[in-house]
């Protein structure tokens, strides 16, 4: 009796295996062809992306030449008069950044000048030093 009792449970075991074998099968073909589908479906979306974008750069042209060939006066006049005030307040901030750096030139280079004299006046001590600076100077 625990043969056969083996045995079915075997052929059950196996009948059950059988059959999850069969359901993953089947869901890995569902799966391919979802995935299949969704292929089909981006190659669709970029076909209309692009056809879209080619439609807007054409009316981009489009626009642009209807733009320059019969242009709207007032439009054109508040864009220039924004452009203009713009423009004027860019050159405001570097001339301010050009007397800033001059400023800052300026202060370097007195700084520069301040410690050479120090530096002289802390060698000025030294007899060796006194000889050559009197030779430059004399030259």
């Amino acid at each position: 009796q625990n043969d056969k009792l083996t045995r079915d449970i075997a052929a059950r075991l196996q009948a059950v295996e059988a059959a999850y074998r069969q359901q993953v099968e089947a869901m890995r073909q569902d799966m391919l062809a979802a995935q299949a589908e969704q292929r089909k479906q981006l190659r669709r979306m970029q076909v209309r992306v692009e056809r879209r974008d080619t439609e807007i750069e054409h009316l981009r042209g489009v626009w642009g030449t209807l733009l320059t060939s019969h242009p709207n006066l007032d439009r054109v006049e508040e864009t220039s008069i924004r452009e203009v005030k713009v423009l004027h307040k860019d050159k405001m901030t570097l001339q301010s950044e050009l007397e800033g750096m001059r400023e800052e030139n300026t202060a370097l280079a007195v700084m520069v000048a301040v410690h050479h004299l120090r530096l002289m006046l802390a060698h000025w001590r030294k007899p060796l030093y006194k000889d050559t600076l009197r030779a430059r100077l004399t030259r």
